[in-house]
């Protein structure tokens, strides 16, 4: 108890002091506050990773579609509008794809969202479950974000011989 506290008629108890808090509850609610850290930095973590391993990847996919806006242009040279349909086209490629990856990354958020909400749910008053479950919840996505960037660029560039170099 601080000076300022004994002059005020304060009685603070320091956890160990308190007499309604089993130790075990007292251990756990620190540990709350540990483990959230833990399961923010894990998704921290996961977002570092898919930028790190997708980053090459993303690069070369916006290579190969700036090859064919180049390609556009050296077969339509002499016709403006076949050139603008054929970049259009191309834009409207980009888009579909940032689209389609857009709603499979919202999917994965939300089953993620719904994970941790059962999780919270079925273990109401065990931490330590939930935490164990929070952390499964953490793999799936992560498993599931892999899935899904594996998956798009291999549709979408493994053809290129710069591909087989990034793997």
């Amino acid at each position: 108890m601080c000076i300022r506290d004994r002059y005020m008629g304060i009685n603070r108890m320091s956890n160990s002091q308190q007499p309604n808090v089993p130790e075990e509850e007292r251990d756990l609610s620190r540990l709350s506050s540990e483990d959230e850290n833990e399961l923010r930095t894990q998704y921290r973590d996961l977002t570092f990773l898919l930028r790190d391993k997708y980053l090459p990847y993303y690069n070369l996919y916006q290579k190969t579609k700036l090859k064919h806006k180049v390609n556009c242009f050296e077969s339509f040279k002499e016709d403006p509008n076949q050139y603008y349909d054929c970049i259009e086209q191309i834009d409207r490629t980009l888009y579909t794809d940032s689209l389609s990856l857009e709603q499979k990354f919202g999917q994965i958020e939300d089953s993620d969202r719904e994970c941790q909400s059962r999780c919270r749910d079925s273990f109401s008053g065990f931490p330590l479950k939930i935490k164990d479950c929070l952390f499964n919840c953490s793999k799936k996505m992560k498993e599931s974000c892999l899935s899904v960037y594996d998956n798009f660029y291999k549709d979408k560039i493994s053809k290129e011989s710069e591909f087989k170099k990034l793997k």
